[in-house]
């Protein structure tokens, strides 16, 4: 059986983001709001971590293990043919000379490696951000098998977050400043991805969720100080160095208070009809609204206010042509045991890092259930106490299933539960 969940607020999220990018194009040295466009793709990155990062706990919590396989095949359903697509009409667009594209560009593109072309054209130029998530998805499930438990995971995206602030000082300097470096490279922009990933954690653990749902925290003021703290950090305040970490914080401050009120004023307006359809078309509507708003060389298309509604319907054609089509085949997708290999690699580093207590990661069945069951009363606090006869009560019941797992959508991302 096969259903289907969204996380309130994310796609009311996703549309701010998206939007905020659209209007950071069109605007641009117009207004103000120019210098929004870019905070749009970091609320990006902070949604991306925190949603991966929720998958992946899910499935570990069912599943006592996550599938590298079957969420590889899953990303590759979900971003490549969108991607293809449009980097193919780009790339035919640009030999009418209709779209400003640098030598090898597309190739880069479509190997999602653009943020390491230290120049590059204008119109897949947005694909440095694309590449810096691709990169995310291959290296973050690995870390996430080796690391095996949420505090560890914890404490490593900790780490990671606190340290971006001064490794990006330290490139900077060493480079003799800001502009001499490539801004689009992996370890200077994944503090984002890493803010919501710890997010997830979080909400994840059963004695730090209480955190996350505090009264207080799920308050609509609270929800307001969040949004403050974005405007404050886009703005360069309270000092520049911290300005990007204070922003990023208030992102996932107020991704939290979404999920957590539904209901309430901001809430409501996250989850009204017009924002979630545009959530949903945020992949597709960030890939194209570049050649339509970003200094667009088409005539009469690449002109305000018809760029915009063109950038939306080629968005919308992507969406119903491609992305939601395939949303039921990810939904089909299997779940696929990890290659006995991948466990080879893993296991001798992670027992050298003190991180396995037992002498091998592949379980058993009733290994794999008792974790999951652990897990799941981590989640919630509690200590769960498995009898034999309730083992084999589930491994049967595992059996039966085995075959036809079922499998759900959170927030457009296929996920087995």
């Amino acid at each position: 059986m096969s259903g289907e969940k969204r996380i309130p607020g994310l796609d009311g999220i996703r549309a701010l983001s998206i939007l905020l990018v659209v209007l950071g194009h069109v605007s641009y040295g117009v207004t103000a709001w120019s210098q929004y466009g870019g905070f749009g793709v970091e609320a990006f990155f902070v949604l991306s971590g925190f949603l991966i990062t929720w998958l992946l706990c899910t499935e570990e919590d069912k599943r006592g293990d996550i599938s590298l396989p079957s969420f590889y095949a899953r990303r590759s359903l979900r971003i490549l043919p969108p991607a293809f697509l449009y980097i193919a009409s780009v790339s035919l667009l640009g030999v009418l000379g209709l779209a400003d594209l640098a030598p090898n560009e597309p190739l880069y593109s479509a190997f999602f490696v653009r943020n390491l072309m230290a120049k590059g054209g204008l119109h897949l130029g947005h694909f440095w951000s694309l590449a810096i998530e691709e990169q995310f998805y291959l290296l973050w499930p690995v870390v996430f098998l080796i690391l095996r438990s949420d505090r560890r995971r914890l404490a490593f995206t900790t780490v990671l977050i606190v340290a971006a602030p001064f490794w990006r000082h330290t490139m900077y300097s060493v480079a003799g400043g800001a502009m001499w470096v490539n801004s689009g490279r992996f370890d200077l922009r994944y503090d984002a991805l890493m803010v919501g990933c710890c997010l997830a954690l979080i909400r994840h653990d059963g004695k730090f969720r209480q955190l996350a749902v505090n009264p207080v925290i799920k308050s609509t003021p609270a929800g307001l100080v969040a949004l403050g703290a974005i405007v404050a950090g886009c703005a360069g305040l309270p000092m520049r160095a911290l300005s990007s970490s204070l922003s990023l914080i208030g992102v996932a401050a107020f991704i939290n208070h979404a999920v957590e009120c539904p209901e309430g004023m901001i809430g409501s307006f996250l989850n009204w009809r017009p924002m979630m359809w545009v959530g949903q078309l945020s992949y597709s509507l960030y890939l194209w609204q570049q050649i339509f708003c970003w200094h667009s060389k088409l005539p009469w298309l690449g002109q305000f206010p018809q760029n915009i509604i063109a950038a939306f319907a080629a968005a919308a054609f992507s969406y119903y042509l491609l992305e939601k089509p395939l949303a039921d085949v990810r939904r089909r997708v299997p779940y696929l045991s990890n290659p006995k290999l991948v466990y080879r690699v893993i296991e001798p580093s992670a027992q050298r890092a003190g991180l396995l207590a037992t002498p091998s990661m592949e379980d058993t069945a009733s290994q794999t259930l008792t974790r999951a069951a652990a897990g799941s009363g981590r989640r919630f606090g509690i200590r769960p106490a498995i009898t034999d006869d309730v083992l084999k009560l589930l491994n049967a019941v595992r059996s039966e299933q085995s075959n036809q797992p079922e499998i759900r959508e959170v927030n457009g991302e296929s996920l087995h539960s």
